[in-house]
């Protein structure tokens, strides 16, 4: 401790104060004891204990006090130690019942019982461990979860808008379809009455002309067919294209890897089913065309055999 070490460098210092001022005093006493070594030296031999024993006399009471000082001295150094001895004794003694105590208390723990409970807490600590992984596992896989749901739901938003659009495009088509329809209702209702005037007007027309009239009324007929086997190809498509909307939204998460590719198969489709569309779209206008142009064709000639019998 702090103040024990304290007392010991006190204590320290305090023995070399008094070796050193022992070491003084007993130089002052060589010194002095030189100085009358020295004087009695002068002398004459016979008479140098009268001389000592005067310089004694005569220095008396500077010797007495040095004397008395030494002692003093003396007596204070060894009452000091007596007491530093003590302390030293005390203090070994408190820390000497201070480490049994200490030991005492490490004898009495049961061991057998402290390295379970170690044993315990180690495995509680590495349960606590292994949980934190496992949370912070749970925790990275739910957040790349919510970033894929996010994605998911923006793509299945994408897809709806799409499958919108293509429902639009259909509905445009049927509606172009059914105007195709409207038409060539109409160009076969008026071929007929013109069948109907010919025949009223012309009993004497050729074979030939009504052949031509029958293949052209058989063309019509083809190509009205024709028509409904389309719109029954857009009717059959708009309700393929409505049920996979519908069957992407109930099986979203369990065919969410397949995703993708029926996107792709859907696209595929219905861009098939535009070309197909945009091509029949363009035969149907060469043929009507083609049509027209026969029409106009029989009206000239039909003009022509009209002019011949009312010439003859």
């Amino acid at each position: 401790d702090q103040p024990e070490i304290n007392e010991y460098l006190k204590y320290q210092r305090t023995i070399r104060e008094l070796k050193d001022e022992n070491s003084h005093l007993r130089d002052e006493m060589v010194n002095l004891r030189k100085s009358l070594k020295s004087q009695s030296s002068e002398k004459n031999q016979y008479r140098r204990e009268d001389d000592i024993i005067q310089i004694e006399q005569m220095y008396s009471a500077q010797i007495s006090k040095c004397r008395q000082e030494y002692d003093e001295q003396i007596h204070k150094l060894q009452l000091r130690i007596k007491e530093l001895e003590d302390w030293n004794e005390n203090h070994q003694e408190d820390e000497l019942r201070k480490t049994m105590e200490v030991q005492k208390e490490v004898d009495e723990v049961d061991k057998d019982l402290l390295s379970q409970e170690l044993e315990q807490a180690n495995n509680k600590l590495n349960w606590y461990s292994e949980k934190l992984k496992e949370y912070i596992n749970l925790q990275t896989n739910i957040d790349s979860l919510i970033l894929q749901n996010k994605q998911l739901e923006n793509d299945l938003q994408l897809e709806q808008q799409n499958n919108k659009l293509n429902l639009e495009r259909i509905n445009q088509n049927e509606e172009k379809i059914l105007q195709l329809q409207q038409d060539i209702v109409q160009l076969h209702s008026n071929k007929n009455h013109q069948e109907q005037q010919t025949d009223n007007n012309n009993d004497d027309v050729d074979d030939d002309l009504n052949r031509l009239l029958s293949e052209e009324r058989q063309r019509c007929d083809a190509l009205a067919a024709d028509n409904d086997s389309m719109f029954h190809l857009l009717e059959e498509t708009r309700s393929q294209n409505l049920q996979i909307e519908n069957n992407l939204r109930e099986k979203f998460q369990d065919d969410i890897q397949n995703k993708d590719k029926q996107i792709e198969q859907l696209t595929s489709q219905i861009n098939s089913l535009q070309d197909q569309f945009q091509k029949q779209i363009n035969l149907q206008k060469n043929e009507q065309e083609t049509f027209d142009e026969q029409i106009n064709n029989l009206r000239e000639e039909i003009q022509t055999k009209q002019k011949q019998i009312d010439m003859e």
